[in-house]
């Protein structure tokens, strides 16, 4: 079940670290875009991924305080729960 995130919730899309590197890597400048709405967000998340700049590994997703969404091609993304919860966006939830 899927719900829509709202504007509070979404926070700042991060790159899935790989083994040698720390915490993911903010791309703030997309906060805007990513509130924006759902088609927006996907085609962020769509181009993001086709241009390598977002991992795919789905291996590494221990760290409790992210949550993995997946765009329409199948990419895996995580986003940086807030406080309180992530609520799962709208057609991208896997």
């Amino acid at each position: 079940m899927t719900r829509i995130a709202t504007k509070q919730k979404l926070m700042v899309l991060r790159r899935i670290p790989s083994h040698n590197e720390g915490t993911g890597i903010s791309i703030a400048d997309l906060g805007v875009v990513l509130r924006a709405s759902e088609s927006a967000t996907r085609h962020v998340l769509t181009c993001l991924c086709d241009k390598g700049l977002v991992r795919t590994d789905t291996e590494e997703l221990s760290d409790k305080s992210r949550v993995c969404f997946r765009t329409g091609a199948g990419d895996h993304i995580l986003m940086k729960q807030s406080s309180t919860s992530m609520r799962f966006c709208h057609g991208l939830a896997a």
